[in-house]
């Protein structure tokens, strides 16, 4: 290719050009989706960091015991034999590092099958964070592994040199369990049910796999279920509908007030309006000199 057939190639008007078709491409968009969730990701990940410095106290297990008379993670830790120690630990391990990359296959999936709906995954996404940031903020907790010296921390195991949380108190809600439960519940919504199933029964096992593991207490699994059904409802209102509302409204506010004028009525004397005019005139400066 020579200069002339290169300078054709590249002039701006063709950039424009394939610039304008990609972005009006569903499957661009759905990246473009994928990357703010990112974003939001990375955000939400110096926010949490930064949720135990605000100063509110922490909690430990007092209300776990108080509700099951004890820890369900030693009860869980104490069931496994000694033969099968090694394969639980290998499991809790793979269950517990495989909620860094499921999440993003169920939104590469969306992007790819159904590329007009990754904003409304998106947002779900958003959403749970938004909802989880502030509660790790006011409720930070102490997890089992802290909190209770017979509560062993199995992920330490395997994933020790990767067990380096900036904020180790924020346990409640469960995010590895809130989550994959919205992106099930938004599958649900969509009626797409295989996809739906799989998110159900991966949030069961990371359910079960963080009360086992020791890090997280069953109240945060309940926690990460009111999330995931807060996100839900509040997915599932009509914003556009409550804005033209309210718009509506405060236009009504701000509209002047028009008085009913009141019907006057026929009187046989009409002199007296005359009369009344007249003693105004003659009574109006004196209130004038009055206030004045």
């Amino acid at each position: 290719m020579d200069r002339a057939e290169l300078a054709t190639v590249l002039t701006f008007k063709r950039t424009r050009a394939a610039a304008k078709k990609f972005l009006t491409s569903p499957h661009a968009w759905a990246v473009v989706w994928l990357v703010a969730a990112a974003s939001a990701y990375v955000l939400f990940g110096m926010l949490r960091a930064r949720a135990d410095d605000v100063g509110f106290s922490v909690r430990s297990s007092g209300l776990e015991e108080a509700l099951f008379g004890g820890m369900p993670s030693v009860w869980l830790q104490r069931l496994v034999p000694e033969s099968a120690a090694m394969l639980a630990d290998w499991a809790v391990a793979i269950v517990h590092a495989s909620w860094f990359l499921v999440p993003w296959v169920a939104a590469l999936v969306v992007a790819v099958r159904r590329p007009l709906r990754s904003g409304s995954l998106a947002f779900w996404w958003v959403l749970t964070l938004a909802i989880a940031l502030p509660v790790f903020v006011v409720f930070p907790m102490e997890p089992p592994w802290m909190a209770d010296a017979n509560v062993s921390r199995l992920n330490a195991v395997h994933l020790g040199s990767y067990l380096d949380d900036p904020n180790v108190v924020a346990a409640m809600p469960s995010l590895h369990v809130a989550l994959p439960l919205a992106l099930a519940l938004w599958f649900a919504r969509e009626r797409w049910t295989r996809p739906a199933q799989v998110m159900f029964a991966y949030s069961a096992i990371t359910a079960v796999e963080v009360v086992f593991a020791g890090e997280h207490y069953v109240v945060d699994v309940v926690g990460a279920g009111v999330v995931a059904l807060v996100v839900a409802k509040l997915a599932s209102l009509d914003y556009a509908a409550a804005f033209r509302s309210l718009s509506a409204r405060l236009q009504r506010a701000r509209a002047p007030m028009a008085r009913p004028r009141p019907k006057l009525q026929a009187s046989p004397f009409k002199s007296q309006r005359a009369q009344a005019l007249i003693e105004f005139a003659f009574i109006a400066p004196l209130l004038f000199v009055f206030l004045f």
